[in-house]
């Protein structure tokens, strides 16, 4: 746990990165959950590489919280999209 979960979680961060460097190019709620990945992302993804030792399982936490907070807009973005994510955009 003190090597793979932080590992991941980068990894997800990353992911996160990706997804919503592609939805701000949407407007409306895609641009909400997508300037949110952003700031969450780079958050992640910095503290996870510098947090001291001490701080890890805090950090893990609330990495998971901004994670699922951020899964949980995407699949509304999509739900509304009519379940599609291909391109993220009906055009």
């Amino acid at each position: 746990i003190r090597f793979l979960m932080p590992a991941g979680l980068l990894f997800q961060a990353v992911t996160v990165l990706c997804w919503s460097a592609r939805m701000v190019r949407d407007g409306g709620w895609s641009l909400v959950v997508g300037i949110f990945g952003l700031a969450a992302g780079t958050f992640l993804a910095v503290a996870l590489l510098g947090a001291p030792r001490e701080l890890t399982e805090h950090l893990l936490l609330g990495a998971i919280v901004l994670q699922s907070l951020w899964y949980l807009g995407l699949a509304a973005v999509l739900w509304r999209r009519g379940g599609t994510a291909h391109g993220l955009s009906r055009n």
